[in-house]
C-alpha cells in the first residue's frame, strides 16, 4: 500500500506541470507518449521529445518526468483495464486540471484499443514457443501389466 502511495505521490509531481500548458500542448504530448507505447520506438520518442522542446514551453528535464509520468499512468491504466472514465478519475485526483484531465481522456478512448491490442500482441510474441526437442518412452514389466509407464521428456 505504500508503495501505491509513493506511486501516486510521485505521479502527481511529475504530471503537475501539464496545468500550465495550453490543452493543444497537451494533446500533442500525449499523443506522442501513446505513439511511443504502441510502437517503442525510442530514437522516434527522442527526436519527438526534442522538438517539443524546442517549441520553448517546458524545460527539458520537465518534458522527460511528464514524459515517464503518463508512461507510468498510461500502463498502469492498460494492466488494470481502465475505461476513459476511469482514468479521467484517476487524473482528477492527482490534481490535473480538468480541461487537461478531459483532453487525456479524449486521447485514451481513441487510442486505448489500439494500445491494448500492441501490447498484448508483443506479450504473446515474447512468450511464443519457438523450438523444443522431445522424446516418447514407454516402460513396460511383463508379469505385472498395472505398471506400465508412459513419459514424455521435454528438453
Amino acid at each position: 500500500m505504500d508503495e501505491q502511495m509513493n506511486t501516486h505521490e510521485q505521479l502527481i509531481k511529475e504530471l503537475n506541470p501539464i496545468n500550465e500548458l495550453d490543452n493543444e500542448y497537451v494533446e500533442k504530448l500525449v499523443n506522442m507518449v501513446v505513439e511511443f507505447m504502441i510502437s517503442k520506438n525510442a530514437s522516434a520518442f527522442q527526436q519527438s521529445l526534442e522538438t517539443f522542446a524546442g517549441y520553448g514551453v517546458l524545460a527539458p528535464s520537465s518534458l522527460k518526468l511528464i514524459s515517464r509520468g503518463f508512461i507510468i499512468l498510461f500502463e498502469g491504466g492498460m494492466k488494470d483495464g481502465w475505461s476513459a472514465t476511469q482514468l479521467h478519475d484517476k487524473c482528477m485526483n492527482m490534481d490535473i486540471d480538468s480541461d487537461k484531465c478531459e483532453v487525456i481522456k479524449a486521447v485514451w478512448s481513441k487510442h486505448s484499443s489500439h494500445m491494448a491490442t500492441t501490447l498484448l500482441a508483443k506479450t504473446i510474441a515474447a512468450n511464443e514457443l519457438v523450438d523444443v526437442d522431445w522424446s516418447f518412452g514407454v516402460t513396460a514389466s511383463s508379469s505385472d501389466c498395472d505398471q506400465v509407464y508412459i513419459y514424455v521428456y521435454i528438453c
